[in-house]
């Protein structure tokens, strides 16, 4: 399978941040499937059911909203980083937040980066852009037949 298509997962509660995060990744020339959670409990479903989920693919990278009903996305970054099938897998903060206390946490739970979710349209898709090309033509990421879950 291909870094093309790979999807990139997005644990966003919002609707609105969703359209304009996946309106920002789309307008990055980015084509990738785009699989959404909408709350921790469809997170941990997706993390802990691996290949017996609808999508359980493994995923490119990983964005997650702190703030999502139920179980926070503290919580699901640590069960991120404690999954067999997707603790390889770079999950990024994406959030409102600026509480230097959240940035460390996050960062001590595996997180592989924390970006701070700006009011600015275009500022934001800039910071989409500029993820993408990081995650997706700079750094070399596992492949999934590396690690043993090719589908």
């Amino acid at each position: 399978m291909t870094h093309s298509s790979r999807p990139i997962l997005l644990i966003e509660d919002s609707d609105e941040d969703f359209e304009v995060t996946c309106m920002a990744i789309r307008q990055a020339g980015v084509t990738n499937p785009l699989l959404r959670c909408r709350t921790g409990r469809e997170a941990r479903d997706y993390i802990g059911q691996s290949g017996h989920f609808m999508h359980a693919v493994e995923p490119l990278f990983i964005l997650v909203d702190l703030n999502i009903p139920g179980v926070d996305g503290r919580t699901v970054l640590a069960e991120l980083r404690k999954s067999a099938w997707l603790s390889a897998v770079p999950a990024i903060v994406l959030s409102t937040s600026t509480n230097s206390g959240d940035v460390r946490l996050c960062y001590q739970l595996g997180a592989a980066g924390y970006l701070v979710k700006p009011v600015d349209l275009e500022r934001f898709q800039y910071m989409m852009g500029t993820l993408a090309e990081y995650w997706m033509n700079v750094v070399r990421l596992s492949e999934q037949e590396e690690l043993g879950y090719a589908r």
